[in-house]
């Protein structure tokens, strides 16, 4: 190879990959999104060269791109929710938790169903005959949404539930093109203080108390034929995410520099709390719920997608 073509080869490498030859170099696949920012929290930090990890972090477009990279080995750790992870599992794909991510409860909202401030809608039977925006059709928000409305006594049949983006829905509430949607941070920030809308309910409840929005998750042959590196890779995870606990300033200077959020939007915001250990309660009525709506062909226990 010439020089040139040598020196230019190199130049197009990722930067954190040069000059650490020492240690395999570990893929990690993120959306830039507060739920799932630990793994730029931990390289912000230099958590991962601390404990001897070589690492590259990723950002990808979607779960969807993230579960498929991990699934052709283009990556190796990626971040999903349980029912993502659950759907991979009824298709013989071994995707399973490393550790987890953050979590929903009525103090930290993952997503609220929002109407116009001045509408009649009070609750889920009031939305029977209505049109309702969610982020994507099958995710575990438009799962949360269904049960939602089941539990509160509303004939699920009469809804029509419409894909539409975050940015979309406040917007489309105040305008009338939507009776409500359910909006997750930041949008959620911007439509309650910009778009004369106010939220009747927290869908995710509907799974109970505290559920596990989603957690990092690597296929079961990464995590056997590395053992040592996945488990330091979960407790740089895990560190990452309880430095963001207690700084969230910080966190949000971080997560701002790279998103392109305004940083007095993200301190407005309801910050995530993020959790290392997998509980099985946090995640198995999520995996019921989906098989009881149709979005798995079988049934499958939360410890069926936890690695051993």
């Amino acid at each position: 190879m010439k020089r040139t073509a040598f020196v230019a080869a190199l130049a197009a490498l990722p930067s954190v990959a040069r000059g650490q030859t020492s240690a395999p170099v570990v893929r990690i696949a993120a959306t830039i999104a507060d739920n799932y920012a630990e793994a730029y929290y931990a390289r912000e930090l230099g958590l991962y060269a601390k404990a001897g990890l070589n690492v590259e972090v990723l950002t990808l477009a979607s779960g969807a791109a993230i579960a498929a990279a991990v699934a052709g080995g283009a990556v190796d750790v990626g971040i999903a929710t349980p029912v993502s992870l659950a759907s991979a599992a009824t298709r013989g794909i071994p995707f399973v938790y490393i550790v987890g991510a953050a979590i929903t409860n009525v103090r930290v909202p993952s997503g609220l169903v929002c109407v116009q401030s001045a509408s009649p809608i009070r609750g889920p039977k009031d939305l029977e005959g209505k049109t309702i925006g969610v982020p994507s059709l099958g995710s575990s928000g438009d799962l949360a949404l269904r049960l939602w409305l089941v539990q509160g006594g509303a004939d699920l049949a009469t809804v029509h539930i419409v894909e539409t983006s975050f940015a979309a829905m406040g917007p489309a509430i105040e305008r009338g093109r939507l009776d409500a949607a359910e909006i997750s941070e930041p949008a959620l920030t911007g439509a309650l203080s910009a778009n004369n809308v106010r939220s009747i309910g927290d869908p995710f409840l509907a799974f109970g108390p505290e559920i596990l929005v989603a957690g990092w998750f690597a296929t079961s042959g990464f995590v056997q034929k590395n053992p040592e590196r996945s488990r330091k890779v979960a407790g740089v995870l895990a560190d990452a995410g309880r430095w963001a606990n207690a700084h969230h300033d910080e966190s949000a200077e971080i997560l701002a520099r790279l998103s392109g959020i305004d940083i007095a939007v993200i301190h407005k915001m309801a910050r995530p709390i993020f959790v290392d250990e997998l509980r099985p309660a946090q995640i198995q009525s999520q995996l019921d719920a989906a098989l009881k709506f149709g979005l798995l062909n079988r049934a499958v226990a939360a410890s069926e997608i936890i690695a051993r």
